[in-house]
C-alpha cells in the first residue's frame, strides 16, 4: 500500500485551514472529518487513494485551490545566441515526407533541395537545420506532395 506523500499532506492541510477546519484554537473538526471518512487519527495514516478522496471531499465542501501565477517570460529575440535545432518529431516528419515523395532512394536529392530552397546554397544535413528551417522544409515538402508547387515531374506528365 502506498501512503500519501508530503505534497498531498500539504494540500490537505491548506484546504482544511482555508475551510476553517483547522484554527489556532484546535483541529477537532478536521480530526472528526478524518475519523468519520477513513477511521484515521491523522492524514499520515491515509493511503494515497484515501488522501486523494479526502482532498476531493474538501473541494466539495467549498475549497477552491489558488494556484500560484507563473511569471510570464519575455519571448527570446530572434537574434539571441541560442540556436534551436531540429526536434525529433520534425526529423521524423521530414523522413516521412521524403519517403512519400520517393526521395529516400537518393539521399542527395533531399540535401540538394535543402541547399537550394531552404538554406540558400549552404548544404546541411537534417539534424543540423534550425527549428525554423525544419518547419519551412516540412511545409515546402507538404506543398510539393499536394502538387501546389508545379514541380517538373508534373509538367513533364502533361507534355
Amino acid at each position: 500500500m502506498r501512503f500519501c506523500d508530503n505534497t498531498q499532506k500539504a494540500k490537505i492541510h491548506i484546504a482544511a485551514q482555508a475551510l476553517g477546519l483547522i484554527t489556532k484554537q484546535g483541529d477537532e473538526r478536521y480530526r472528526d472529518v478524518l475519523w468519520m471518512q477513513f477511521k484515521a487519527k491523522s492524514c499520515t495514516e491515509l493511503s494515497y487513494a484515501q488522501a486523494e478522496k479526502l482532498y476531493g471531499h474538501l473541494k466539495q465542501l467549498g475549497y477552491k485551490p489558488k494556484y500560484p501565477r507563473r511569471k510570464r517570460t519575455k519571448p527570446r529575440p530572434e537574434d539571441s545566441n541560442v540556436i534551436w535545432l531540429t526536434t525529433t518529431n520534425q526529423k521524423l516528419k521530414i523522413q516521412e515526407l521524403e519517403e512519400c515523395l520517393g526521395w529516400h532512394t537518393n539521399p542527395d536529392r533531399l540535401s540538394g533541395f535543402i541547399a537550394k530552397r531552404i538554406t540558400r546554397g549552404k548544404p546541411k544535413k537534417i539534424h543540423l537545420l534550425t527549428k525554423k528551417e525544419a518547419s519551412r522544409l516540412i511545409e515546402t515538402l507538404k506543398a510539393i506532395l499536394a502538387g501546389g508547387r508545379g514541380e517538373r515531374h508534373e509538367k513533364a506528365d502533361k507534355l
